[in-house]
């Protein structure tokens, strides 16, 4: 199952919500996903939240009653979704800055550089079956048929227009988010241009994607920097990594204390997804150094055998990830597949959903070449994956894909204007947002789509890792970026 995003990140190989960037919207820390909140990563990444999305006193409750389908007109059921709102920078006639919602649960919101500068009401929603916004508390595969990008989307306008009934005197309506919310920014943008007047991207995975061997080639090409070395050692590791799971498995997963891997359904799925996180988690939260310097020693080391290798990388996830690292329900298909209440239910499993029945985003192996992942993790693989865990949801296939693509626009969100997109050249989820752009091989956007990649050693997703001065500068631009599509500041007090 695809890694978040989490951030919402949704969001390396992972079903977690996405883990966060730096919108000048916040300033505090996030908080990581449960299976890579232990050890001694967690104590070092470098990220900072879109918004703060933590308990805020000055934020308040609210709630909306939305329709569980939106779509079918003889279902009358519905519930109510949570959302916050702080209006403690508000001033009439002020926008409104919508934080799209990430891929768990939201618990708060906070203002910052951007909403107090333009006197804004903050909002920020929570996903439904997300959190306490599963509705009737049920995240069975027969109620999970009403999670996806497109209910989220409708949900989202209900809200816009709840909190305009509220503040009448609001002007615009700013969307923002990163990773998974980056990409529900922009498609809210594309699909609702009469309710949102703008939006702000990071990180944005906007085109679905099954196969997505891109990630892990994009996590070499940030280890190769700023000594190939690295990368190197890396895939000389799970050369061997894949040599010893042919002749010895036992000893391995033993190794990674993942002996319940071993005799499970799916196991070995679970087991390679836990290995490629390990490597590209650090890649995609700008601490790429921690695994570069846990390899230095062995750069030109000849005389290393395979089991040497594999005990290496053992101890560097045990450390980095924590003891329990594999004895976490995301790398056990048997419990994801039974958690349909509860706090997995509410957040990797709803997020696993949508991965397997719209989205992907699977990282896999590439067929031949260096690889940061073992080999023998597939798409293929993972579908029979999604089958096991959701049986008889509609698991995504190329037509779907073709088909959601031609319908949300894809990597150029079909012209959609006043769309500001931000990428990070270590981020390997740049690999699914305006792909032509990235790559160089041509500029498809107009003058009213302006497009950042930055570029500098460890600037990863979302911009987690980028140096604070060119985190302020950006902020600065957004500003200015607003302000030329009349986003602006009130000019004085209008009663509300």
């Amino acid at each position: 199952l695809a890694q978040a995003l989490v951030c919402n990140c949704q969001c390396p190989t992972s079903i977690m919500r996405c883990l966060a960037v730096s919108f000048p919207v916040a300033s505090a820390l996030w908080t990581l996903p449960e299976k890579l909140s232990h050890g001694k990563a967690a104590e070092m990444v470098k990220t900072r939240e879109l918004v703060s999305t933590a308990p805020n006193e000055t934020a308040a409750v609210k709630y909306v009653t939305v329709p569980l389908d939106h779509f079918d007109p003889e279902n009358n059921r519905s519930f109510a979704l949570k959302y916050f709102l702080n209006d403690a920078a508000f001033k009439a006639g002020g926008p409104m800055i919508f934080n799209m919602p990430q891929e768990g649960p939201t618990g708060g919101c906070g203002t910052g550089t951007v909403v107090e500068s333009l006197g804004a009401v903050s909002v920020c929603p929570q996903h439904r079956f997300f959190g306490d916004s599963v509705p009737f508390n049920d995240s069975s595969v027969a109620n999970l048929k009403y999670l996806s990008v497109e209910q989220n989307l409708e949900d989202m306008a209900a809200i816009v227009k709840a909190v305009r009934g509220q503040y009448p005197s609001v002007t615009k309506v700013v969307a923002v988010g990163g990773s998974y919310s980056g990409a529900s920014s922009a498609w809210f943008r594309n699909h609702y241009p009469s309710v949102v007047d703008a939006a702000i991207s990071y990180s944005p995975p906007v085109t679905a994607k099954i196969d997505f061997t891109e990630y892990d080639t994009s996590t070499l090409v940030a280890l190769s920097s700023p000594d190939v070395r690295c990368a190197q050692t890396v895939a000389r590791v799970m050369a061997a990594m894949d040599r010893q799971l042919e002749t010895d498995k036992a000893s391995v997963y033993k190794a990674f204390n993942a002996t319940y891997q071993l005799t499970s359904p799916f196991g070995d799925v679970d087991f390679m997804y836990g290995i490629g996180d390990s490597a590209a988690g650090l890649v995609q939260y700008g601490n790429k150094e921690v695994l570069c310097k846990a390899m230095e020693p062995y750069y030109e080391r000849s005389d290393v055998g395979d089991v040497e290798l594999v005990e290496l990388f053992a101890k560097f996830t045990r450390e980095n990830w924590g003891p329990t690292y594999f004895q976490q329900c995301t790398y056990n298909s048997t419990c994801m597949r039974g958690e349909t209440s509860g706090p997995v239910a509410d957040s990797g499993r709803s997020w696993g959903y949508i991965t397997c029945t719209e989205l992907g985003y699977f990282q896999t192996a590439p067929a031949k070449g260096l690889t940061a992942r073992p080999r023998a993790l597939t798409a293929e693989r993972f579908l029979k994956q999604c089958e096991y865990i959701f049986p008889g949801a509609p698991i995504i296939s190329d037509q779907s894909v073709e088909d959601f693509n031609k319908k949300f626009g894809g990597p150029g969100l079909s012209g959609e204007t006043r769309v500001f997109e931000l990428d990070f050249s270590d981020d390997q989820w740049k690999m699914v947002s305006s792909t032509q752009v990235v790559q160089r091989t041509e500029w498809t956007l107009t003058e009213d789509e302006p497009f950042m990649l930055l570029t500098c050693d460890g600037c990863a997703h979302c911009g987690a890792g980028a140096p604070s001065a060119k985190i302020e500068a950006i902020d600065q631009q957004i500003l200015s970026v607003l302000g030329g599509w009349d986003v602006k500041a009130p000019a004085q007090a209008i009663v509300v």
